[in-house]
């Protein structure tokens, strides 16, 4: 089964960025980018293979950019 997500920033401030995502079921899921701890974590607390390539995905666009991006694609 092939995996794919569109990931759009839904909320910003100076401290946190919020991403949301829908997975293969349609269900609606978010996670956190902690911009001071550079950390990534689930809303849900669920860390499955979608997530992960999401969150290496937005980990490597935070390193080229130097900001968090506004929208991207996963396709693991």
């Amino acid at each position: 089964m092939a995996l794919c997500a569109h990931v759009e920033r839904i909320y910003e401030d100076e401290k946190v960025v919020r991403y949301q995502y829908e997975n293969s079921t349609g269900e609606r899921r978010t996670l956190f980018l902690d911009k001071t701890t550079e950390q990534l974590s689930p809303e849900s607390g669920a860390e499955d293979t979608l997530y992960r390539a999401i969150a290496m995905k937005l980990a490597s666009l935070w390193v080229r950019d130097g900001a968090p991006p506004t929208h991207f694609i996963v396709q693991p």
